[in-house]
């Protein structure tokens, strides 16, 4: 019996160095500055990339599809997502108006989510832990979608216990891995549009070049 015991204690820890039976994250973690490399899959689009969150508030900095490299700040008292400062937006003014940048608001859908939100939303049953990770000096869990997210596209994740995603993987390409993290209060000017841009939506703009004579 002693030896079945040992066995049983031995094959345990196994597991639970493994991963096995590891807990599903609590996503407790709501104040952070996440930084790290990002790939846009099918975008042919990579490079740096740091989320900020501060409860509802979110910011985000770096390769957007679409957008080339830009800003992204979240107004939860507007409930809409605004687009700051993109390599890919020449349209800086309107015709007749000093020059000020813009503030386009984004469609649903296009604003960066932070990347526990998916996971968090899958809940512990669509996903099995498959072993332990370490990334950026913290310690984690793999976490795999038991069903496929796309035609042959399984996604990994490496996620603290308080639910943050230090690494996330289609298959064998990576789509983030980070490079730092720190916890705590964002400064609030983070979330904040310049008083020095113009908030616009898609309509008003596409107005706007209308209206615009050539070359103006």
């Amino acid at each position: 019996m002693r030896w079945v015991h040992v066995i049983c204690i031995g094959a345990a820890t196994v597991l639970s160095a493994c991963g096995i039976g590891a807990e599903f994250p609590d996503f407790t973690a709501k104040q952070y500055r996440l930084a790290g490399s990002r790939t846009i899959p099918g975008a042919e689009l990579s490079g740096r990339a740091v989320y900020y969150r501060d409860d509802e508030r979110l910011r985000y900095e770096g390769v957007l599809e679409e957008h080339g490299v830009a800003t992204v700040i979240y107004d939860p008292a507007r409930e809409a997502a605004y687009l700051l400062n993109s390599s890919g937006q020449s349209r800086r003014a309107f015709a007749g108006a000093q020059a000020r940048p813009l503030a386009l608001a984004l469609d649903e859908g296009e604003a960066p989510q932070p990347l526990e939100t998916a996971w968090s939303a899958l809940g512990p049953a669509n996903v099995r832990a498959v072993g332990r990770c370490r990334v950026a000096g913290e310690r984690g869990v793999l976490w795999r979608t038991r069903e496929p997210v796309g035609p042959d596209i399984v996604r990994t994740a490496c996620i603290t216990r308080d639910g943050i995603v230090l690494r996330l993987m289609e298959n064998e390409t990576t789509l983030f891995e980070a490079i730092s993290l720190s916890r705590g209060s964002q400064p609030a000017h983070l979330f904040v549009i310049p008083e020095t841009y113009r908030i616009v939506d898609d309509a008003e703009l596409a107005r706007a070049e209308e209206e615009t004579p050539p070359g103006g």
